[in-house]
């Protein structure tokens, strides 16, 4: 099965800068990639080379199996794509949005974003400024589901939402996406939203890609390395060594860069 994106030994620097260093990875149809790290890792620009937004200085990025700067149009309305700061008009209603969505997207299913603002409790008669930062996370979720895309770029999703509307964020999009087949590439630092939703996890860090493995190897070397720590370093902490505690150890520094479990 061909992936549904790719990137080929992707480099990309601005100025003397290096962001990204001979970046590949792959997702297929319907899988769930988490793309992990640090604010400046490099994430952001990759989306953007993805989308087509940029062009790689070294590499190629593909899409739909084609090289993503020259995606037809027809393929490029098959993706999705959820930025931190959603750009709607904000003197816009709701169903306004919705509307306008459907007039400029011929895969828009105006039925189906109607019908999800109901238990998302979106108001269809408000306007765009009047809705909360979770609001209009949630309004963009929708825009971007209802085009039934094959694949959903998520940058950031949940970056300055509290706990209780990430949760509500990522319960959407699990129940949006559910039977669609739709692929998804969530680029984030906040680990609870990686464990709630995604099957793969790549960690990326200064620009490299440090791992790329399934949740469920990753928290298997997580609960591995409890047994590794050493007698000499005092008492475990409690819940012994966690998937948070295994992605410092690959990037060294304070945990604050993972927002814990119980964030």
């Amino acid at each position: 099965m061909e992936p549904i994106l790719s990137f080929d030994a992707v480099g990309r620097s601005f100025g003397d800068q290096q962001v990204l260093v001979s970046l590949s990875l792959t997702v297929a149809p319907g899988e769930v990639f988490a793309l992990l790290g640090r604010n400046g890792c490099g994430k952001t620009t990759a989306i953007r080379l993805l989308l087509g937004l940029l062009a790689p200085d070294r590499g190629r990025c593909r899409l739909l199996g084609h090289d993503s700067r020259a995606l037809p149009d027809v393929l490029r309305d098959r993706i999705g794509y959820v930025p931190d700061a959603p750009g709607f008009y904000p003197t816009m209603r709701v169903a306004e949005v919705l509307a306008f969505e459907a007039g400029t997207r011929s895969s828009f299913d105006l039925g189906f974003a109607q019908r999800a603002l109901l238990p998302l409790e979106l108001d269809a008669r408000r306007r765009v400024h009047q809705l909360s930062r979770g609001q209009r996370a949630l309004l963009a979720l929708v825009v971007a589901v209802a085009q039934r895309p094959s694949l959903l770029v998520l940058d950031e999703p949940t970056a300055g939402l509290d706990a209780i509307v990430r949760r509500q964020f990522l319960d959407a999009l699990i129940e949006l996406v559910a039977g669609q087949g739709t692929a998804v590439l969530m680029a984030t630092h906040v680990l609870p939203d990686v464990e709630r939703v995604a099957e793969r996890v790549g960690l990326l860090h200064d620009g490299r890609l440090l791992f790329d493995e399934r949740l469920e190897s990753l928290r298997e070397r997580a609960a591995a390395g409890a047994l590794r720590q050493p007698a000499a370093a005092g008492a475990a902490r409690p819940g012994g060594f966690s998937l948070e505690d295994l992605l410092v150890e690959q990037v060294g520094g304070g945990g604050a860069s993972f927002p814990s479990l119980n964030a």
